[in-house]
């Protein structure tokens, strides 16, 4: 039964022994830290997408007016736009007051407060939902071609896709509290092989090839990447300091000495035990996510085909002397209206993955990191300002007064450089500091405003 849930052995084990550390001691930094900066990091990858589709509207509508798209596809891509405008207008202003109090250390909380409260205007699940019904486009499909059982087959795929999402997202978070595990062993053996003349045995290839895996699999920001390392390996310290802690001192005599020898032993060869059971499990999981990853991609690239040959059948492109391909051809001229269905049903599936999961958790976040800084009172207050990112062009910035008479010299140019660098150093540092979990927050509305500015450029 687990098993046909998608659910492990391994993750059931995590998840009982993570419960009851939760119960005892509160949620582990190390794995709250990870979740944290997995949400940031889909939440940065939605803003990104909502761009990108943002600019695929405009070219779609402008050639709609060209073409003469039916008018219920131009009347379904409006409304997408629509919808996916008050997705962006949500993170545009949500990422703006970010900025304000990360800049000033202290802000008017009551527009965030209020954006937080009542999440993305302007659509619901159902109505983005209803942007991929295909009753917009399927009565331009001719009387040969066979569209419920085509359609039949394409919402049987994207269920499979909306279930893998599902389950690849739990394991997520099984795997988040697996790294932490494996770190407090790892700390533990680290500090047995200090206290005696032990040593410990190489980390497996496959442990080692599998967490490289996921940490691009789960953290895609560099930034929040290496904040999740940090906070690993502060976990990683404080057990090792924790077992150093106990075991000072042999005793006054021989035969002390030789029972707390002994004790280390027993001691050390229980934490061999407990790593060899974290390695296991989290090579397991980790080997179950990286293949539903790789199905996942393969299904996306099937959906896609799969869309293309209807569409192709259905609304061919107005290519004189070219005729609508069949079932079995998947690539040919692109239609206007083909372009509409795809860029609505995209819209549709980002709406969804935000609505349902991305958004929702991010308010949460937010919510509990801000409230004890003042969120719901009306003014916040972080206790200190974080650094802007430097941009290369606004050199004043960043650049020491007295090094601005040399910009725009070819001479000073090695040490205007230098200083960039530095600068982008200092950056980074405040970022990573152990237990700085506002500092990951600064990260994504950073980003957010990056990515603002590179779809605003582009447009």
């Amino acid at each position: 039964w687990l098993k046909w849930c998608g659910i492990s052995i391994a993750m059931v084990r995590v998840a009982l022994v993570t419960g009851l550390l939760v119960a005892v001691f509160g949620a582990p930094n190390a794995t709250s830290a990870q979740h944290l900066c997995w949400v940031l990091d889909r939440a940065v990858g939605m803003a990104h997408s909502a761009a990108q589709l943002g600019a695929v509207h405009e070219a779609v509508l402008k050639r709609s007016s060209s073409d003469g798209m039916r008018p219920s596809l131009h009347t379904a891509v409006e409304d997408s736009a629509r919808m996916l405008e008050g997705l962006r207008k949500w993170v545009s202003d949500v990422g703006r007051e970010l900025i304000t109090v990360f800049t000033r250390g202290r802000a008017d909380s009551v527009a965030l407060a209020e954006l937080l409260d009542n999440g993305v205007q302007g659509v619901d699940e159902a109505s983005a939902a209803r942007l991929a019904h295909p009753d917009a486009w399927t009565s331009e499909c001719g009387s040969d071609v066979p569209v419920k059982p085509l359609l039949m087959v394409f919402d049987k795929l994207r269920e499979r896709l909306s279930d893998i999402e599902v389950t690849m997202a739990a394991m997520a978070r099984s795997l988040f509290s697996m790294r932490t595990e494996l770190a407090a062993a790892d700390g533990e053996l680290e500090a047995f092989e200090g206290l005696t003349d032990w040593k410990r045995p190489m980390q497996s290839t496959g442990t080692m090839e599998i967490l490289q895996y996921l940490d691009s699999a789960l953290w895609r920001e560099p930034v929040l990447r290496t904040k999740v390392a940090h906070e690993l390996a502060h976990a990683l310290r404080a057990a090792r300091d924790s077992v150093s802690g106990e075991s000072r001192g042999s005793g006054p005599t021989v035969e002390s000495a030789q029972a707390e020898m002994a004790t280390l032993k027993s001691r050390r060869q229980e934490a061999q035990k407990r790593l060899g059971r974290a390695e296991e499990d989290l090579l397991h999981t980790g080997r179950e996510y990286k293949t539903l990853a790789e199905e996942r991609e393969l299904l996306r690239e099937k959906i896609k085909n799969h869309l293309n040959s209807i569409l192709g059948q259905c609304l061919p492109a107005s290519v004189k002397g070219s005729a609508p391909l069949s079932r079995y051809q998947r690539f040919g001229p692109s239609s206007a209206g083909g372009d509409a269905v795809r860029t609505t049903m995209e819209v549709s599936d980002l709406l969804l993955r935000s609505l349902r999961g991305t958004v929702p958790e991010l308010i949460s976040l937010l919510q509990a990191e801000f409230e004890p800084l003042g969120l719901s009172r009306g003014e916040m207050s972080l206790g200190r300002v974080f650094r802007k990112k430097p941009q290369w062009g606004r050199w004043w910035e960043w650049l020491p007064p007295g090094q601005r008479a040399n910009v725009g010299k070819t001479a000073g140019f090695d040490d205007f450089e230098q200083h960039f660098k530095s600068a982008q150093r200092a950056y980074e540092k405040q970022l990573v500091g152990e237990a700085d979990r506002l500092a990951a927050v600064h990260v994504m509305s950073t980003r957010w405003a990056e990515i603002a500015s590179e779809w605003t450029s582009a447009g």
